[in-house]
């Protein structure tokens, strides 16, 4: 066990440690092109949520209406990688924000979103973090 320890304490201590399973750049690009995602629905007998991804930039996806949680509505987007981060909108205006943006974990076919920026927090199902499945 004090072998254990020693490895453990340099772990904490190096960033690539802290950020396993973060994807970057052209991985998030990689992971998602030609995929979906089939989201954790937030509660027993809700149907989950999707999202597919396109080589092109653009996405489709249905998404829970924010007052009502028991009815998704279908939308289509556009995708794009700034950096490390994946964002999302549903066209491009030239002068997007970061806050549209989030970190991408993944671990096997399991992914998260982690919003970039909390904004918005009083309607938090505008800015939640999202775990789905990925699936080809």
């Amino acid at each position: 066990m004090r072998a254990i320890v020693p490895g453990m304490v340099v772990c904490l201590a190096l960033p690539a440690c802290m950020d396993a399973g973060r994807l970057r750049g052209d991985t998030i690009v990689e992971t998602l092109s030609g995929r979906s995602v089939v989201y954790d629905p937030p509660g027993p007998d809700l149907p989950p949520e999707r999202e597919t991804w396109r080589a092109d930039g653009t996405r489709s996806a249905t998404q829970r209406g924010i007052f009502h949680r028991d009815w998704l509505q279908r939308y289509e987007g556009v995708w794009w990688v700034d950096g490390d981060l994946y964002c999302a909108a549903r066209e491009r205006s030239g002068n997007e924000s970061r806050w549209l943006c989030y970190e991408v974990t993944r671990r096997g076919d399991r992914i998260t979103f982690e919003p970039y920026r909390r904004v918005l927090a009083f309607v938090p199902d505008l800015r939640r973090t999202l775990h789905g499945r990925l699936r080809d």
